[in-house]
């Protein structure tokens, strides 16, 4: 029987239900659906035969991290230092006391969040954004309207050759 992701979250209701189980009405929906992906994703990988069998996290021994999807937060740009803002995760009243290490891309909204904590108790923040970036200008052969494209091999014995056989060596950052 092929147990996925669509099966566990109906699953998800039932356990919501028992008395046992009745805690994790205290976790937003969107966190517990997004655990579920990840784990389906991770039997998905294994077996297609691509990893290892998914191991447990331990208690103690790994990040605690929930992530959050665009319908499990709400954002709100602070217009006096654009980029950052008011980050509200579901099932929470107020705001959380964010202090940015950067902003983000102007006008661009967070696509997800992972709300991390580390083992000494203090959390941490990462949004994921979606940033349209404009293609570079077209380069041209110079003197003629064709256009210049290169061709890259990445070796061993050169860190790069060109189509036109010009060779640029590794830099060795970690030779003595």
């Amino acid at each position: 029987m092929n147990v996925g992701f669509a099966e566990t979250c109906r699953a998800l209701t039932g356990w919501k239900q028992a008395e046992e189980t009745a805690w994790l009405k205290e976790v937003s929906s969107t966190v517990l659906q997004q655990s579920l992906r990840h784990l389906d994703q991770a039997f998905g990988r294994f077996f297609a035969g691509r990893t290892k069998y998914p191991k447990r996290k331990r208690k103690g021994r790994s990040r605690d991290t929930a992530v959050y999807v665009r319908t499990g937060f709400r954002w709100a740009e602070d217009p006096e230092r654009p980029g950052t803002g008011l980050i509200i995760l579901a099932k929470q009243s107020e705001p959380l006391d964010v202090r940015w290490s950067r902003a983000l891309p102007p006008g661009v909204l967070p696509v997800r969040l992972s709300v991390t904590r580390d083992r000494a108790g203090r959390y941490f923040v990462s949004a994921l954004v979606e940033e349209r970036i404009p293609p570079l200008p077209a380069a041209f052969v110079p003197g003629s309207r064709e256009p210049k494209a290169v061709g890259v091999d990445v070796g061993l014995a050169s860190l790069v050759t060109l189509d036109d056989g010009t060779k640029i060596g590794h830099p060795r950052l970690l030779r003595r």
